[in-house]
């Protein structure tokens, strides 16, 4: 809750909008703290080491859950990460971007 609320200070272009992306996920999903799948990935694209992966075989079942398989690795799955370093890096990248709008 201190970082949203830091992040959302900050009020520029892009932390606006996550803002405003942030109060449709609260509101529907009814639950304040969102999941970053998406910004997870992009930080793995950009810095590796953030989360390194694990080769496995994965399929996505009929709910559409990701469970491992077996069989010949077809991905590469981050099974940890540090949550302080993609935190600080998120916040370093995306403030710094939002300097340069």
């Amino acid at each position: 809750e201190v970082l949203r609320a830091q992040l959302f200070s900050q009020a520029t272009p892009a932390t606006n909008a996550l803002l405003e992306l942030y109060e449709q996920w609260t509101n529907s999903t009814q639950n304040p703290t969102p999941t970053l799948y998406d910004a997870m990935a992009v930080a793995d694209a950009i810095e590796p080491s953030l989360c390194p992966t694990t080769p496995m075989h994965i399929v996505v079942d009929d709910k559409g859950y990701t469970r491992s398989g077996s069989g010949a690795p077809n991905a590469n799955v981050c099974l940890r990460s540090d949550s302080d370093r993609f935190f600080h890096f998120y916040f370093q990248t995306l403030l710094n971007a939002s300097k340069s709008e």
